[in-house]
């Protein structure tokens, strides 16, 4: 109505002109394009890609492209898919979470919508509340695409080795879990959960029929160094729980170990995927092998991953102990 009543009163060059200020205006305010706004992309509708990857980071911290916020912020793309180029178009952009676990409560901040500049859409504000496996995925009226980011972890501890003699424990309560790399380097990322929300680690399943009563904890956790290196992990489970575990000497504990990578389990065979629908599988959106962990032996180079065991401290304790093999846990 404004520019139409200018009109009347002004030649048609002002009216232009004003048009074209208004036009101008708009922009500079940041005003969101609508999907009826001409397509650079003509005939074809844009697409949206993603132009960095997310990456592991603190529960609630900013998710950036480098590991515990300490990258640049994701950013999409409108493009071309004709000619791959992106389209200087200031169209909105939102993202939400294209995976998360079943039954998950988490929820993303900082999603959008957000108006790109110059066909970039830019999301420095990105958080999840809950530790997880998550993907995101961006949509926009410009775009008939909706592209999946990489699957990233939201993870409630997450440190990087200081260099050789490095070492991560993480406490729930009274209990503790601690990962040793054999060969530290520095740099080489770390995060851990316990008892993850919503992700069941169990061995209650034939042939092993581990009792889920005996597994007081369910430890998440990765230690990225490019794969070089195995690992000493220790679980300290406290005497309050040992109190409460049926059948609780020592010796009749067990690691019930899962991992996307296949391992021999307790019975010598490969291990089985997980059949449960709350299990790693579906939480990660991949197959994990699970299963009891077999004895490491007497051997000086036992098959890895394996269990050295548990045994008891004056103050009631049970402390085992198993070692992973290089690049195992391998999610990121």
């Amino acid at each position: 109505m404004f520019l139409s009543a200018r009109r009347r009163f002004r030649p048609m060059r002002t009216a232009f002109a004003a048009i074209l200020s208004a036009l101008v205006v708009t922009a500079a305010l940041g005003i969101t394009v609508s999907a009826a706004d001409p397509n650079p992309c003509e005939p074809k509708p844009c697409l949206l890609r993603f132009a960095n990857q997310p990456k592991t980071t603190v529960t609630d911290g900013t998710i950036t492209d480098e590991f515990n916020s300490s990258g640049g912020a994701i950013r999409v793309e409108i493009y071309d898919a004709k000619t791959g180029v992106t389209v200087n178009w200031n169209a909105a952009v939102t993202l939400t979470l294209g995976f998360k676990p079943g039954g998950s409560t988490a929820t993303l901040t900082g999603g959008g919508p957000v108006n790109a500049v110059a066909g970039v859409a830019t999301f420095p504000a990105l958080k999840i509340d809950v530790p997880g496996a998550y993907k995101l995925m961006a949509s926009s009226p410009a775009a008939s695409n909706t592209p999946l980011s990489g699957r990233f972890m939201v993870s409630d501890t997450v440190e990087e080795c200081t260099g050789p003699g490095c070492s991560f424990t993480e406490n729930q309560g009274f209990n503790s879990y601690t990962t040793t790399p054999k060969n530290g380097t520095a740099g080489a990322d770390w995060a851990t959960t316990l008892n993850l929300p919503g992700l069941r680690i169990s061995c209650e399943f034939a042939p092993f029929n581990y009792s889920d009563l005996r597994q007081p904890n369910a430890v998440w956790y990765v230690y990225d160094d490019g794969g070089t290196s195995s690992k000493k992990n220790v679980i300290v489970i406290d005497k309050l729980i040992v109190q409460e575990t049926p059948e609780n000497g020592a010796s009749k504990y067990r690691v019930c170990y899962t991992s996307p990578v296949r391992f021999r389990d307790r019975t010598g065979n490969w291990a089985q995927p997980d059949p449960w629908t709350n299990g790693p599988s579906a939480f990660f959106g991949e197959t994990w092998y699970t299963g009891l962990l077999p004895d490491c032996g007497s051997k000086k180079n036992p098959e890895l991953p394996c269990s050295l065991g548990f045994v008891g401290n004056s103050a009631g304790d049970r402390i085992g102990t198993f070692l992973t093999p290089p690049g195992d846990p391998s999610y990121r």
